[in-house]
């Protein structure tokens, strides 16, 4: 019997977030003066910041 394979995938960002992000760049490219609010914020352990 073969052995079976499965892919996790790590979901970091939801559907809401992800939704206003594409929004937000859709309205960027339309509107040039458009500075949307930040949506979500990500942490990188190994990054410069900690």
């Amino acid at each position: 019997m073969p052995a079976s394979t499965t892919t996790t995938t790590a979901h970091i960002i939801t559907d809401t977030d992800r939704t206003q992000l594409l929004t937000n760049g859709c309205t960027s490219q339309h509107d040039p003066d458009f500075d949307p609010p930040p949506v979500t914020k990500l942490f990188m352990p190994d990054g410069p910041g900690t």
